[in-house]
């Protein structure tokens, strides 16, 4: 039998899963993540985690600048897009749809994370895995040029382990914010605006 930080008894086969206790601290799992819109033709830059978050928990939730100790592990990147359907275009030709707009955009574009003099990054957009969520599929019906095509599209496969994960965590104290940047070096001409969420994943210290 072994006691928690807390104060809570609980058995001594959940050892292994009982947070360190240094200094009067409890580490917990505190995920965080802000999404922005990329618009048409237009963005170039988007900033994530800003003083103020979204609306509603869905697109942000965060408090900048942190209230505790922060440390990052990891980072996705996920596209909040839905299966939508699609005019077929001729063959051996680029096909105007979501996937495309997704591979160019991830194919163009990086992340930076501004903190300290230098900042950490850039890390390449084709790096940052969802680590959830679906995955790509396509189906296209009728003839050539007059058929409809449905695709959707994700970051990698709809896997936990997908996320990229930093080879060095990333010690971020309280009262500091995570000024994280999306770049592109020129506006892509997509087919329509996307919601794009960042997910920082990591371990927070509480007393």
């Amino acid at each position: 039998m072994i006691r928690t930080a807390r104060g809570a008894v609980v058995p001594d086969t959940w050892l292994p899963f009982v947070t360190p206790d240094q200094d009067g601290f409890e580490e917990y799992q505190s995920p965080m993540w802000d999404t922005r819109t990329y618009v048409d033709n237009t963005t170039t830059s988007l900033a994530f985690f800003p003083a103020a978050p979204g609306a509603t928990t869905d697109l942000s939730n965060y408090n900048m600048p942190l209230t505790e100790p922060f440390l990052l592990k990891a980072i996705g990147v996920f596209f909040k897009i839905r299966p939508f359907v699609e005019d077929g275009g001729a063959s051996a030709a680029a096909l105007a749809s979501q996937a495309d707009d997704m591979a160019r955009l991830i194919n163009t574009g990086w992340l930076d994370i501004g903190l300290s003099k230098l900042g950490f990054g850039p890390f390449p957009l084709w790096k940052l895995g969802a680590g959830g969520g679906l995955w790509g599929m396509l189906a296209a019906s009728g003839a050539e040029a007059a058929a409809q095509v449905w695709d959707y599209t994700q970051i990698g496969s709809p896997n936990t382990d997908g996320l990229f994960k930093l080879a060095r965590p990333i010690i971020i104290p309280p009262s500091t914010s995570i000024p994280v940047t999306m770049k592109w070096g020129a506006a892509v001409d997509t087919i329509a605006n996307y919601s794009i969420c960042v997910y920082l994943d990591g371990i927070s210290a509480r007393k």
